[in-house]
This record gives C-alpha cells, sequence and structure tokens, in this order.
C-alpha cells in the first residue's frame, strides 16, 4: 500500500510537471513554461523530514542529550532547503550557520550551559542526516523525471528485500554481530543482488539512463546497493545507542519512519553524484 502511494503520488508529480504553468502561478513554482517539478512531493518530504526529526529527538533523548524537537525539525527543513534550493539559495553553510544560532538561542534561554555542545551537535544531525540528504531526494528531482527517482527508490528497497529473505533463506555468517545480529554476509549478496537484477530490468525503460551503456547498470545497482546498507546500519547503529529496538511506532508492523527512509537517506547523496557522472 506504501508503493501504491508513492508510484500514485510521482505519477501526479510528473503529470502536473508536463502541465503549462498558469499565469497566476509565481513565477518560482514554474520552470521552462511549466510547473515546477517536485511540487508534489515536496510536502510529502517535510511531513517525512519532521516526523523524523521527533523519533531522531527521542533518540537522543535516550541517550541524556538535551534537545527540542521543534529546532530539529527547523534543522531538518533548512537541511533540505539548503541542497534542493542550490545556487538560488545562500547556501549550505548559512543554513548550517543559522541552525546552529537557532540552537544555541535555545540553550540560552534554559539559563543552563550543561549539555549546549550535544544539543546543538543534536541539531546538526537532524540537519545532515535528515535534512540534507531528503534534499538530494528532492534534487533529484528536480533535475530529471519522477520516474528515475522511482527507479532510484525500487533499485534501493530491492537491496532490503533481497537482502531480508536471502539471510533468511541461507545466511549463516553474521555481517556485523554486535550492530545487527540477523544481518548476514550471504543476505548482503543477495540484496546487491538483486539491486543489480532491477537496475538491469529498469535500465531501458527510464530518462535519461536509458540513453547509456547497459552495462552501467551493474555499477549502479551495485552502489545503491552497499550505500542502502550503510544507511540502514547507521541508522542501527543511533538505535543501538540509545538502547531502542526501533526508532519509532508511527508505521506498526514496520517501525518508525527512520526504519523505512534509513536506505534512501544515504543513497540520495550518491545517486545524484553517480548519475551526474555518467549521464
Amino acid at each position: 500500500m506504501l508503493i501504491a502511494a508513492l508510484v500514485a503520488m510521482l505519477w501526479l508529480d510528473q503529470w502536473l510537471a508536463d502541465q503549462p504553468a498558469p499565469n497566476w502561478l509565481p513565477a518560482f513554482l514554474a520552470r521552462s513554461g511549466n510547473i515546477a517539478p517536485g511540487l508534489v512531493l515536496l510536502p510529502l518530504a517535510l511531513f517525512l523530514g519532521v516526523l523524523a526529526s521527533r523519533e531522531l529527538a527521542i533518540l537522543l533523548r535516550a541517550k541524556g542529550v538535551r534537545t527540542n524537537t521543534p529546532i530539529l525539525s527547523l534543522a531538518t527543513i533548512a537541511g533540505m532547503a539548503a541542497v534542493s534550493a542550490g545556487a538560488q539559495g545562500p547556501g549550505s553553510l548559512g543554513y548550517a550557520v543559522a541552525v546552529l544560532a537557532i540552537a544555541a538561542l535555545d540553550i540560552c534561554r534554559t539559563r543552563d550551559p550543561i549539555g549546549a555542545m550535544t544539543a546543538i551537535a543534536g541539531a546538526m544531525l537532524a540537519f545532515v542526516h535528515l535534512g540534507v540528504m531528503l534534499g538530494f531526494l528532492l534534487a533529484l528531482r528536480q533535475e530529471h523525471s519522477a520516474w528515475l527517482l522511482l527507479f532510484i527508490l525500487v533499485t534501493t528497497k530491492a537491496c532490503d528485500i533481497g537482502a531480508f529473505f536471502t539471510g533468511k533463506a541461507i545466511g549463516k555468517h553474521k555481517l556485523i554481530p554486535w550492530l545487527s545480529p540477523k544481518k548476514t554476509w550471504e543476505g548482503l549478496v543477495g540484496g546487491v543482488l538483486a539491486s543489480i537484477a532491477i537496475a538491469l530490468a529498469g535500465w531501458s525503460l527510464v530518462e535519461p539512463v536509458k540513453d547509456a551503456p547497459l552495462l552501467l547498470a551493474i555499477p549502479t545497482g551495485l552502489i545503491i546497493a552497499l550505500v542502502a546498507q550503510a544507511g540502514d546500519l547507521a541508522i542501527s547503529l543511533y538505535k543501538r545507542d540509545a538502547a531502542a529496538k526501533d526508532s519509532g511506532q508511527s508505521l506498526p508492523g514496520f517501525g518508525g519512519i527512520l526504519d523505512i527512509i534509513d536506505s534512501p537517506l544515504l543513497v540520495g547523496p550518491f545517486a545524484y553524484a553517480w548519475l551526474a557522472l555518467i549521464i
């Protein structure tokens, strides 16, 4: 059901981007005479970013870090804006300084300097790991079709699914037992092969990668799979440090939002750079 909803939103986003921009539409919401791409995905990214920042705040508090949930949400949104705005905005450094200033002001309000640096570090974690990473996914949509973004996301999740079923079927050798006891080397190989298979299957269907050699689908699937696993392990590291099984209970049966978007978060910047290289 989640996949169907995502496909529907991507289709709507692509359909809108193919429509001529009406005269009353503000200039920043138009591009080349059409409605700007990403208008449907932007509210979704903001929604996911805010929910993820709330879960991150819970994990930070479990470690005794003084954190303010609205501050983390603002940090996440600032990170998204810093990347997706690109050259049109003041840049990542300017946004980072703004986030630090907001976090510092919040510490001053409490009149207690203890924990000030860790609180600011928590805000920067939200800025980078949530905001910047989501911003790259938005930037991918702004520069390419919605179907290319879907191709990246499906290839990413293919690794998760392939690793799960392969590990469950034949997994014997633990990958990192102290961090994620259920992950195995066999599962990792299965996940990589699944991502490569999806990349090969979808390569000739999606602009503009279909104009690139088909053999490039193999390193594309490999890179996405390995980075996806790293993203999964990064959130596992946070949860392990906070002694939490799941990042939250936003999605019963799946865990929290962080448990769902952990892989795509890290894939975003790597996919953006890789596509810029091969296209």
